[in-house]
């Protein structure tokens, strides 16, 4: 990612696979410390670090920093490449013989993420009555998982619904870690599973866990 050298329990949370051995990440920090230092490759000061990824470049900062603003007409094709990659691209009936999980995409409910005049991030809602929502259409390019633009695009959202009066939000997910994602970073609560319509999001699962958020 620009940087080397990662590592950390998020990564590796064994020091030895085999002895099925615990890591820490002051040992892992430490061993690849020492490893660097074996291979002619010392590790970098603080300073010298801050130089090579031109930490204190404002002008570098700019160009690194990920815009969230409103989604507009003319970004439709963008997005719709993006959600077609997670599969969740909307579809008409005549595609799935069903009625869609998603057949459209409400602009005027919309956020995208921005960075390098590329969008990366997209999060939409649909307004169901005067105080329920629910969620729509959050991704996020594949290469960029981890950067906190989905927490950043899911922040804007809800903050837009509060702004309209909403005070309930309802939202569906099919991997396990996004639903955690929900869970622990914004409050959401479990209320049950419903079975997809089509083939949609994670080719894998056919049913959605219902999440509930009081706003």
């Amino acid at each position: 990612m620009g940087g080397h050298v990662r590592v950390g329990l998020e990564d590796s949370p064994l020091m030895d696979y085999q002895e099925a051995q615990p890591a820490t990440n002051a040992a892992l920090v430490a061993r690849i410390a020492r490893l660097a230092r074996e291979l002619g490759r010392p590790v970098s000061t603080c300073e010298q670090t801050r130089r090579r990824l031109r930490l204190d470049d404002a002008d570098n900062w700019q160009a690194t920093t990920v815009h969230i603003r409103r989604m507009q007409p003319e970004d439709m094709q963008e997005v719709l490449g993006l959600l077609a990659q997670w599969n969740m691209q909307p579809r008409a009936f005549s595609q799935t013989g069903v009625l869609p999980e998603r057949d459209h995409i409400e602009t005027d409910n919309s956020f995208v993420a921005v960075l390098h005049n590329k969008i990366v991030g997209i999060a939409s809602f649909l307004v169901l009555d005067s105080e329920l929502a629910e969620t729509a259409s959050l991704a996020v390019d594949p290469k960029l998982i981890g950067c906190g633009i989905g927490f950043r695009l899911q922040s804007e959202r809800l903050a837009e619904m509060r702004r309209r009066g909403i005070r309930h939000v309802r939202t569906e997910a099919d991997r396990p870690a996004v639903i955690r994602w929900y869970i622990e970073k914004f409050g959401y609560r479990r209320a049950g599973t419903v079975a997809k319509r089509h083939d949609f999001g994670d080719h894998s699962r056919t049913e959605w866990t219902v999440l509930e958020l009081d706003l």
